[in-house]
C-alpha cells in the first residue's frame, strides 16, 4: 500500500515535473490519436470537435491526460510519468484500487468530515462534481479545466487564501482506504537538496535558464515560500537565487545538526577555612594561600612556605590596615573573605 507521503509526493511531481492537461476519463494516458479518437467513442457529449482539436494539438509533445478523479486512481495505479508505456505507467484497476467516481470515493474513505481544522497530507477532498487531494502546508493536487487546465497545486480555501496559487473551498474531506497514512513529510528547509520544476523561474517572474533546472540544488535559506538556492549537488556551480518553493521538490534532506553537549557543571568543593595566627598550622596549605594573595599585592616579599612567621604576620596586618580591619596579623572571617575578594 502507497503512504502518504509517498502519494503526495507523486502528485506534486504530476504537478510540477509534467506536462499534463484535463481530458475527461483519460487517467494518465498519454495524448494520441488513438485515445483521442477512443475516448470521444466513450464520451461523445465532452469530446466535442473543438475539444478534440486543442488535444489533436498535443500530440507529440509528450502530454498526459487526466481527469480530476482519474488522477487519484492513476497516481494509486501507479502512474509514473514513463512516456514509453501507454497509461504513463499506471496498470488499471491494480494495487486493490477500483474504478469508481468521485462521489463514490468520497463515500469509501473514512473519517469523512466537514471540518477543514485537522487535515493531514493525503487526505481526499470532496465537492460536488470535484476532488482533490490535500498535499499538506494549505495546498492540494487537482486537475481542472479551471486556471491552467491541467494538473494543478491549488490552495485549499477553508484553510485560507495563499499568495501565488488559485484557491478552492472544498465541501468534505477524509481518508482514502488504499493509502497508509504516516507523518506528514517534512517541508523544505536550509540544507535540503531539491529538484527545480521545468516551468519554474525565479521568485518576482524572472525567467529560469535552463542550466539551472536542470540540475539539483541545496537549499541556503527559506522564509515562507520564498526559498534560496546556492549550490548544486556536485559542488561545481555556486549562484545565490531566489525561487518559490512550490517549484522545488524534496531530493534530500540536511542532516540535522548535532545536539550542543552540554558543559559540566562545575563541582563546588566545600573548604573550611582555619583560623591563621604566627606559630600555628606549620606546613598547612592555607597559609600557603595568604602567602600567595599577599605576595601578588606587593606586601609579602619571602618564599611561599606553608609557615606563618613574622613576615607573614607583618604582610597580614598591612593587609588588614589597607582594608580598614583590625590589624591584629590573625586570618579570621573577615580577613578571609577580604582576601578573597568577597
Amino acid at each position: 500500500m502507497i503512504t502518504s507521503n509517498e502519494f503526495t509526493q507523486k502528485l506534486i511531481d504530476a504537478a510540477k515535473n509534467h506536462k499534463t492537461v484535463y481530458a475527461n476519463g483519460m487517467f494518465g494516458h498519454l495524448v494520441t490519436e488513438e485515445i483521442i479518437s477512443q475516448k470521444t467513442q466513450q464520451l461523445p457529449g465532452w469530446y466535442t470537435a473543438s475539444r478534440q482539436a486543442e488535444l489533436r494539438e498535443l500530440i507529440g509533445s509528450e502530454y498526459f491526460g487526466f481527469d480530476c478523479v482519474c488522477l487519484v486512481k492513476g497516481i494509486l495505479w501507479g502512474w509514473n510519468g514513463d512516456a514509453s508505456k501507454k497509461y504513463g505507467g499506471a496498470v488499471y484497476q491494480s494495487s486493490g484500487v477500483p474504478d469508481i467516481t468521485e462521489g463514490q470515493m468520497i463515500n469509501v474513505c473514512s473519517g469523512v468530515s466537514s471540518d477543514f481544522s485537522s487535515l493531514v497530507p493525503g487526505e481526499f477532498l470532496w465537492m460536488q462534481g470535484h476532488c482533490g487531494i490535500y498535499i499538506g502546508d494549505g495546498l492540494a493536487v487537482e486537475c481542472t479545466p479551471k486556471w491552467d487546465n491541467c494538473v494543478q497545486i491549488t490552495a485549499v480555501g477553508n484553510i485560507g487564501s495563499k499568495s501565488g496559487y488559485n484557491s478552492r473551498t472544498w465541501t468534505k474531506h477524509g481518508k482514502l482506504p488504499y493509502v497508509e497514512y504516516v507523518q506528514a513529510e517534512h517541508e523544505i528547509a536550509a540544507g535540503d537538496l531539491v529538484k527545480i520544476a521545468s516551468d519554474a523561474e525565479y521568485y518576482g517572474g524572472a525567467a529560469m535558464p535552463a542550466w539551472v533546472k536542470d540540475q539539483n540544488w541545496y537549499v541556503k535559506s527559506r522564509d515562507g515560500d520564498r526559498a534560496v538556492i546556492d549550490q548544486n549537488e556536485a559542488g561545481t556551480n555556486s549562484i545565490d537565487s531566489p525561487v518559490d518553493v512550490k517549484y522545488l521538490t524534496l531530493v534530500g534532506v540536511a542532516e540535522p545538526e548535532p545536539e550542543p553537549v552540554p558543559e559540566p557543571e562545575p563541582e563546588t568543593v566545600m573548604v573550611e577555612l582555619l583560623t591563621l595566627r604566627r606559630g600555628e598550622n606549620r606546613g598547612n596549605t592555607q597559609i600557603g594561600t595568604v602567602q600567595t594573595i599577599l605576595k601578588a599585592a606587593g606586601l609579602y616579599t619571602m618564599d611561599v612556605d606553608n609557615s606563618y612567621g613574622p613576615g607573614t604576620e607583618t604582610a597580614v596586618k598591612k593587609f588588614q590596615a589597607a582594608k580598614g580591619l583590625d590589624a591584629d596579623g590573625v586570618v579570621g572571617i573577615d580577613t578571609w573573605t577580604a582576601l578573597l575578594g568577597g
